[in-house]
Parts: structure tokens; C-alpha cells; sequence
């Protein structure tokens, strides 16, 4: 198993459930849906690509790390969301959060194309 995407994991389920606390001045709920239905895509996808062979390889570690980074800058920018007064719009300081959201889906299917890959020429 994968340490780095199993510490992905867990930054994923604790942003899971660090939005669960969000009140619905800071994000609504329409976009509070998404942020959870995306984030969950990618943590079931990091638990699909942990227990995986090919993630141990040097390409796959890169890769890996590659998540994990982006999904600690997500955890950043929704602390920074968390403490966000009122008098801040809430789309002033979700918009970065989405961005940082799309890069780890992006990174998130980078390894699991990798491994995907691998399986699909072996078969």
C-alpha cells in the first residue's frame, strides 16, 4: 500500500469532514454539494490507487506525491475559507478553493490513469 495516498486519504476524510462544519453564509449549499461530491470522487479514487503495485514504482511515488500536494494546498485554502469573516464574500475565497479542488482531481486521475495503464497492457 501506497503510504503517500494513504496520507491523502486521511487529508481527503478530514476536509470531508471540516466541511461538514461549514455554515451556508460561508458557501452555499449548491456549491457546497459540488465541493463535497468532487472531493469524494477523488478520495475514492486515492483508495482505488493505494493498493495498487504500480504506485510504488518511482514514476508512481512522483505521481503520488504530486496528489498529496495538491490536496494539502485544498486543505489550506478551506482552512482559509473556515476563517473567513461574513463581511468577506464567500466567492472571493471559494473561487482559489475550487481551483485548488480541480487540481487535485486532475492529479488524482493522473495516477490512476498511470496504474490503469499498466493493468490494460498486461491484460
Amino acid at each position: 500500500m501506497s503510504v503517500i495516498l494513504q496520507e491523502t486519504e486521511d487529508v481527503c476524510l478530514e476536509m470531508l469532514d471540516a466541511l461538514e462544519g461549514l455554515s451556508a453564509d460561508v458557501v452555499e449549499a449548491e456549491r457546497m454539494a459540488e465541493i463535497k461530491l468532487k472531493l469524494e470522487g477523488v478520495k475514492n479514487s486515492v483508495s482505488r490507487s493505494k493498493k495498487k503495485i504500480m504506485v510504488r514504482t518511482e514514476e508512481g511515488k512522483t505521481l503520488s506525491m504530486k496528489v498529496k500536494t495538491a490536496a494539502l494546498a485544498l486543505e489550506k485554502a478551506l482552512k482559509t475559507l473556515r476563517k473567513t469573516s461574513r463581511s468577506i464574500t464567500a466567492e472571493t475565497v471559494a473561487e482559489p478553493m475550487m481551483r485548488s479542488l480541480d487540481q487535485l482531481e486532475k492529479e488524482a486521475r493522473k495516477v490512476e490513469t498511470y496504474w490503469k495503464s499498466y493493468e490494460a497492457a498486461i491484460t
